[in-house]
């Protein structure tokens, strides 16, 4: 780690004398990333959530004996923290992976979960809070997936569009 001197501030004075320049430390500002917890869950409701993403995650040759401990953990951990609010469940190569955000690589087939980062998620909820669906290679079916099922529904919830659109 370097410490920057005073001769090195963008700000310098020109008419200040040589003993000034002589190595006075500046404080250097460190950035402190902070995860947010979000709401907090008993290991029974934590399960259930899991137990909903694994029953609305539909990949090609998808079985039971694919969801890893891995998996199982990243996804306790997207219900646990309010800055994750988008979950994708997608095969890398032969194994089932769950990440937050979406993958770098392309794959053949992808489920994700978006969630409004203020909403308690429960088992009972889900449907109706959590935004999810499942894209494939097929690029235009997939837009048109897409915006059947995310922009359409909130399109069709507007209720304050002026009577000249209607």
């Amino acid at each position: 780690m370097s410490i920057r001197t005073a001769t090195e501030s963008t700000f310098s004075s020109s008419s200040s004398s040589a003993s000034e320049k002589e190595a006075t430390p500046v404080e250097e500002v460190k950035e402190e990333v902070v995860q947010e917890t979000g709401p907090q869950y008993t290991d029974d409701e934590l399960n259930a959530l899991v137990q909903r993403v694994k029953d609305f995650t539909m990949l090609f040759d998808l079985r039971d004996e694919d969801w890893t401990p891995e998996t199982v953990e990243t996804i306790k951990l997207y219900f646990s923290t309010k800055t994750d609010t988008v979950l994708s469940v997608f095969f890398d190569n032969v194994t089932l992976k769950a990440t937050f955000g979406f993958p770098s690589q392309p794959v053949k087939d992808l489920t994700y979960f978006l969630k409004d980062s203020t909403d308690r998620i429960t088992a009972e909820n889900f449907s109706d809070t959590m935004m999810f669906g499942t894209t494939n290679e097929s690029i235009e079916g997939s837009i048109l997936s897409v915006l059947e099922n995310i922009y359409a529904p909130i399109f069709f919830d507007e209720t304050t569009w002026p009577d000249s659109i209607l």
